[in-house]
């Protein structure tokens, strides 16, 4: 490698290694400011062309401290956890106890790419373990990383399933999701055939874990066990956690927006339907223009933003979902009061001339999606309150500031589609400052 100053300097040489990849350290330091390098490669007698140059600033860096990114703060580990972070490619980190300088718990050199990873040398004792550390590079010392706190165990508990969620329905080859040690090795199980592993995951950095399960399941009711291990420590088993697999998949339901209900001419609509499954929808009678899809979540869950504007009308939604290959029924006729110039909201609670105190909730109803903003009758400037209308076109807020005790004249808007309505009529409210 040189530079392509004047005159030109060899900077330093290097043997690629079987892989193809090289790294050297410069042979002089650079003075501060801008400079350009290109490299050449010589085999046998023969040497290939310049690279084209490159250019990098060098300046006197401050040494600011490394960061540690897993463990995250305050999960479990074991008691010689792997310790990851970042900080200034060839600094070398040196990780401590907080309040311990002067005993080492291991040390490593940062890669060209900022990143950094390193087991603990000897085990930890089992209880909260506040890590520090630091970095040096060419001769300074960072300050100390701030404390981060672990949880180190010495008999690890069962991990945790978190989805699919007990007694869901899924698929024939469910992707399962959970908690348990940082670092743990995760086997999952049927109830009571402990010698038949279904699937195996190594527990994330931040204490999550994630699988799918390696071949079909039985349609039927599923009983998932498991357990975890660390440290070559093996926990108790998991309780016994329901699924109802299924391996012809039922229709996908529409939650929101509620039939017959106004609705933006981009809707938000959700539903349920088969962790992991792919839910389509459409309109009735139309199979072949797609109008948004969606995968359902763990939890048995979907939301989707339709894609292209709707047609102001009564629309009827329909859809199917697809899991393992397999397509449902489609879902029986859901119709929706699509609307292009909105209506102004209304105004529930509190009723007309009721009394208040000074901070009232006020509810209604709405477009599902829009935003409803609340004012003092002709004081278009000064909003009391904004929210969103739900699924299910209703919608609820608080009053920011405290009203004055009087009579008060509530009104407001709502938007969709970057639309705006009319403002509510004119609805009285008696604010006092002491209910009797």
């Amino acid at each position: 490698m040189s530079s392509t100053e004047t005159p030109v300097q060899t900077l330093g040489e290097a043997v690629a290694d079987a892989h193809g990849q090289w790294s050297l350290q410069l042979a002089k330091n650079l003075d501060q400011g801008r400079h350009f390098v290109t490299a050449q490669q010589f085999f046998d007698s023969r040497n290939s062309a310049s690279t084209p140059e490159r250019g990098f600033d060098v300046v006197d860096i401050e040494v600011f401290p490394a960061l540690i990114e897993s463990p995250a703060d305050n999960v479990q580990t074991g008691i010689r956890p792997v310790i990851t972070g970042t900080g200034i490619p060839g600094a070398t980190v040196t990780l401590l106890e907080y309040n311990q300088p002067n005993s080492p718990l291991a040390t490593t050199v940062v890669d060209g790419y900022g990143k950094w990873s390193v087991q603990i040398d000897n085990p930890l004792p089992a209880r909260t373990f506040r890590l520090t550390g630091y970095q040096v590079i060419d001769g300074k010392r960072s300050d100390y990383i701030l404390d981060h706190p672990i949880q180190v165990v010495d008999t690890p508990a069962p991990p945790q399933i978190l989805t699919p969620a007990m007694n869901i329905q899924t698929g024939l080859r469910p992707v399962v999701t959970g908690t348990g040690i940082a670092g743990a090795t995760v086997t999952l199980l049927e109830y009571n055939q402990p010698n038949s592993p279904l699937a195996t995951a190594v527990v994330g950095g931040d204490g999550t874990w994630s699988v799918q399960i390696d071949k079909p399941l039985p349609a039927r009711t599923f009983r998932l066990t498991g357990y975890q291990v660390i440290d070559g420590k093996k926990s108790d088993y998991i309780l016994d956690h329901p699924i109802q697999v299924v391996d012809t998949p039922a229709p996908p339901q529409i939650l929101t927006p509620a039939m017959n209900i106004q609705t933006g001419l981009r809707p938000v609509v959700t539903g349920t339907g088969i962790p992991g499954a792919t839910v389509t929808l459409l309109e009735y009678n139309q199979p072949n223009s797609p109008l948004a899809t969606t995968v359902v979540d763990g939890y048995g869950k979907w939301s989707v933003q339709i894609d292209n504007p709707l047609p102001a009308r009564t629309f009827r939604l329909t859809g199917y979902q697809v899991i393992d290959g397999k397509k449902s029924d489609y879902i029986l006729d859901h119709p929706i009061q699509v609307v292009d110039t909105p209506a102004p909201p209304q105004i529930l609670t509190p009723a007309m001339n009721i009394q208040t105190g000074l901070r009232p909730v006020v509810t209604g109803t709405g477009i599902p999606g829009a935003t409803v903003t609340l004012l003092e009758y002709n004081q278009p400037n000064s909003p009391l309150a904004t929210t969103v209308v739900d699924g299910y076109g209703k919608w609820s807020v608080q009053i920011d500031n405290p009203l004055p005790a009087r009579t008060f004249r509530l009104t407001g808007y709502q938007v969709i589609d970057g639309k705006r309505s009319d403002y509510i009529l004119d609805h009285p409210i008696q604010v006092v400052d002491t209910i009797p």
